[in-house]
């Protein structure tokens, strides 16, 4: 992700593949898993998101688990994890972190507190 400029929002993409292919319990390890090796090796702020990820693969394998691979519910749960994961993500960045955790969105959080939001 860094190489490439890209942001690093792309890592849940693994953890929804083998929530897919495993189950929940399977894909929430592997999505903490993944945020506390993040935390280790990229910068402490991960650790404290290591829960959004764990939730995402724990949503996304009950859901498959429950369902067919089908238009429909790739769709439907892209959709559900995505709300999901931008409230928690955005409650634990306000709350720990004023908003502010060092990724480039940060500009536009800073200017919208600023305006009173």
């Amino acid at each position: 992700m860094l190489n490439l400029n890209l942001p690093d929002y792309l890592d849940s993409i693994g953890t929804i593949l083998v929530a897919i292919l495993m189950g929940p319990i399977v894909g929430a390890f592997v999505g903490l898993a993944t945020h506390f090796s993040l935390g280790v090796f990229m910068s402490p702020v991960y650790f404290y998101f290591a829960g959004v990820n764990g939730v995402i693969g724990l949503i996304t394998g009950y859901i498959f688990k429950k369902h067919n691979v089908n238009l429909k519910t790739i769709l439907s749960t892209s959709i559900f994890i995505s709300l999901i994961a931008s409230l928690m993500g955005n409650s634990i960045s306000y709350i720990v972190f004023s908003g502010i955790t060092g990724e480039s969105v940060d500009i536009l959080t800073k200017n919208l507190l600023e305006v009173g939001f």
